[in-house]
């Protein structure tokens, strides 16, 4: 490149046209790059930004219709700093390392390629289109909730973004629950903005037996056993009264009561979202637009792609379950796997 090149709107165009593969967001970045005067240093600027190195680092080969590094590299912020006891993430979310019994404390890297503490980038790039896909205001639901990290980092991205935000986590651990309002607390979230209910997700009204942990900083796979009555789930409860909880089983009907619309559904609910799926079809074609899942087997993702593409839902990205070898004994699923699924009913393509 030719230092002595003059710099004007048009040259600024065509630099990010050739390193980022799009036109400057607006006119006020365009004149913001051509007050630097020379062509060499904006060309430096765009080939260390984060969207550029995103998309160096991050490819996919699984399935991606969304451009999973770039959406990293827009919700990334800069001026991360650290906070003793926390883990910081690439937005400026700050988890109590209290709440997972795995990690330290730390300022992590600027973006989670290929994965971070949690969850991996494609995980992300799926739960953040949600926020890149509503408008005005945004409202998550997120199954199996944990410490409501999906939850908050979601909500917290959207109200960046200027949106109002409503976060409701269901949950059935009792520290979970409690880490939850903690959680969205730090992150500054009000109380009006985050909800919280104890129960479990089923396709149908009823009860459910949930583990009780005495390590919940390690304990986020408990599988709850559903009852259709209370009576059932106390009498098999009782023959352990120490090792379980009883809870309500709640359809998403029942746990989005009073809600218009849902921008965002996170289920990781530890092998039963392909049956929570099926027997919520009306329900997520009218009120919800983004489904990300959290999927524990090839025959659930399989269940999903069936159910799902059937009813008009288009697959924007996924990551398959990792599985080991026949040799390596079985089909415990070494990770997890993952889909973002969009409602064209309430999304239409553009």
């Amino acid at each position: 490149m030719q230092s002595d090149v003059i710099v004007n709107k048009a040259i600024v165009v065509d630099l990010y046209r050739s390193i980022l593969g799009r036109s400057p967001e607006s006119e006020e970045v365009i004149v913001e790059h051509a007050s630097k005067g020379s062509v060499e240093r904006i060309a430096r600027d765009l080939l260390s930004s984060p969207e550029y190195i995103a998309r160096q680092t991050y490819s996919f080969t699984n399935h991606d219709l969304i451009g999973g590094g770039e959406i990293l590299a827009r919700h990334s912020k800069k001026d991360r700093s650290f906070r003793p006891g926390y883990i910081t993430n690439f937005m400026g979310v700050d988890t109590d390392i209290r709440y997972c019994g795995w990690t330290t404390e730390r300022v992590e890297d600027d973006m989670p390629v290929p994965g971070n503490f949690h969850a991996s980038a494609v995980e992300w790039a799926a739960a953040l289109r949600a926020v890149d896909l509503s408008r005005d205001s945004f409202t998550v639901i997120e199954l199996g909730a944990g410490w409501g990290c999906w939850m908050v980092n979601t909500a917290y991205a959207a109200k960046r973004l200027g949106r109002t935000v409503l976060a409701l986590g269901v949950e059935g651990d009792e520290s979970h629950v409690s880490w939850i309002k903690s959680h969205g607390a730090i992150n500054g979230l009000t109380e009006n903005e985050v909800r919280i209910d104890r129960s479990v997700a089923w396709g149908k009204n009823g009860f459910a037996i949930f583990p009780r942990s005495e390590d919940s900083a390690n304990s986020y796979g408990q599988e709850p056993r559903y009852f259709p009555t209370e009576t059932e789930a106390r009498t098999f409860a009782s023959v352990e009264p120490d090792a379980f909880d009883v809870l309500e089983a709640k359809t998403l009907e029942t746990i989005a009561a009073g809600l218009d619309r849902v921008d965002l559904l996170h289920v990781d609910i530890q092998g039963g979202e392909a049956a929570l799926v099926r027997e919520s079809l009306d329900f997520l074609g009218d009120k919800v637009a983004y489904i990300v899942v959290g999927t524990h087997g090839r025959d659930i993702e399989g269940d999903l792609i069936m159910t799902l593409r059937n009813r008009g839902w288009i697959l924007e990205i996924e990551e398959p379950c990792t599985l080991p070898l026949p040799l390596h004994g079985g089909g415990t699923p070494y990770a997890d796997g993952l889909q973002g699924w969009r409602n064209p009913q309430l999304l239409p393509l553009e």
